[in-house]
């Protein structure tokens, strides 16, 4: 099981995972990719504007695709 946390983010949140994270992709809702990271404590997303995003985890076993809001 995969989850964003805080959700709403201000700046930057963390994910929590029971595998290990390969890599994390924000893409905006019409699917451009605007972010890649791999795996990280903290997930800096400060630059992007309010709004919705979608997050694309891809652990060791698979990947999870959530709804990220920013404030």
């Amino acid at each position: 099981n995969v989850s964003i946390y805080p959700n709403p983010v201000t700046n930057n949140f963390q994910i929590d995972a029971i595998k290990s994270i390969e890599s994390v992709e924000i893409y905006s809702v019409t699917g451009q990719l605007l972010k890649t990271f791999s795996e990280e404590t903290t997930y800096d997303i400060s630059d992007l504007a309010a709004g919705m995003y979608i997050a694309d985890i891809k652990t060791e076993v698979g990947s999870k695709t959530l709804r990220v809001i920013k404030n």
